[in-house]
Order: C-alpha cells, then structure tokens, then sequence
C-alpha cells in the first residue's frame, strides 16, 4: 500500500490480487467528519473501535478544525462521499487472444498487404480482397 498527499487530494493505492487505486480530498473538517460517522449510523465507541483507536481520539478529531488525511480519507471511504476507486492499468488490461500474424489464407499481415476494414474496424488481407474482387468481377461479367 502506498499513499500520497498531492494539491489536498490523498491517494491511496492497493496492491494484492485486486489492485485498486483510491483517490479523495484530503481536507475534511471536524465537523464534517462527525457528520460522516452519524451517516453511518456509529457511535464514537463504535466507530473507534471499528478503526482500532480509542473514543476520546475519535472525539478529539470531531473537535478538531481539520481532520487528519489518513482519518478523512478512511471515512471517505467508508461514506463514499468525494471517494474515486478504479482499477489499477494491470487489472483493467486483460490478456486477449494473441493479435494474428496471417489471414485466414495464409498471407502475412504487413503494412503493404493489409488495411483496416470500414464496416468493422478490424485487420483485412489485401491480397484477399483483391481475389475476392476479381472473382465477383468474374461473376458479374458472366450474367
């Protein structure tokens, strides 16, 4: 896990089998931050003992004009109020099936022989298409 604190927005990224990063304003006054833990339908006895700390620092906090980053991130997150969380680029890039290298006849895939097609917008074979042309020319010229 790895934080930073830039221009009042902390940044929090999760490594592990689900990367995550989290991003939310850092600045969260006391009373905000009471507000929050009410939403949240906890006591201070509950919400510290949910976060691991003691009642009168939760107090402390409530009291306070600003509220630790760390701790107004942590109730960001537990509210959803002002919280971004996306997937890291490694969980978002999912390995696909390798790009083919030929066409299905067999003609490489070069920047001479192949363009992208209109209708779908994926790799065709030049030479392919210049056979298929011929052979429906050849089809129309005969009726």
């Amino acid at each position: 896990m790895t934080t930073q604190s830039r221009r009042r927005v902390l940044c929090i990224e999760l490594s592990g089998p689900y990367p995550l990063k989290i991003t939310a304003p850092a600045h969260m006054t006391g009373e905000q931050f009471a507000t929050a833990r009410t939403r949240l339908g906890l006591s201070r006895e509950q919400y510290a003992d949910l976060i691991g700390r003691d009642p009168e620092t939760v107090r402390q906090r409530e009291k306070g004009e600003e509220v630790p980053p760390e701790a107004a991130l942590l109730m960001r997150v537990l509210t959803g109020y002002g919280v971004r969380a996306e997937a890291t680029m490694a969980e978002r890039r999912k390995p696909g099936p390798p790009r083919p290298t030929h066409c299905r006849n067999g003609h490489e895939f070069t920047p001479e022989n192949s363009y992208v097609s209109k209708g779908r917008g994926t790799r065709a074979c030049r030479t392919c298409r210049r056979a298929r042309d011929a052979e429906n020319r050849k089809k129309d010229f005969h009726h």
